[in-house]
């Protein structure tokens, strides 16, 4: 989650944190407001391995789209995340989208309350596969 223009911004591990631990959630947000230290979350070399084998997984799913597929990899937001740039990176992502590539890769989406980033959006006959 973000606070841009006074406003919070939602993201997909926002939802993930809320599903497994409400009070995880609102520190999160307290911290965001400026109402409570960030928590520091303890070394978990178990959880850095597997996000390495996530990150290791996706470039492999990455290198097979690209040698089979046509892919479209529009620009991320750029940093500091804005509202502004928020929306041009969900622009972007429809503008691929309108190329009708077979595949995007880190589609971005946002709605004005929700951020974040699709690893991999697939065409098929049925329509876009998540």
């Amino acid at each position: 989650m973000r606070i841009v223009d006074d406003r919070i911004i939602w993201t997909a591990s926002d939802l993930a944190l809320a599903s497994q631990c409400e009070y995880a959630l609102l520190r999160n947000l307290d911290y965001q407001l400026g109402r409570a230290p960030r928590e520091e979350a303890a070394a978990d070399p178990f959880m850095d391995h597997i996000a390495a084998l996530g990150e290791r997984n996706e470039a492999r799913i990455l290198e097979a789209f690209q040698a089979s597929r046509q892919v479209a990899e529009p620009e991320p937001a750029a940093l500091p995340l804005t509202r502004l740039a928020m929306q041009q990176a969900a622009e972007r992502t429809a503008a691929a989208l309108a190329e009708n590539p077979d595949v995007v890769y880190q589609a971005a989406f946002f709605d004005g309350e929700f951020f974040g980033y699709a690893d991999f959006l697939e065409r098929t006959p049925a329509g876009w596969m998540v």
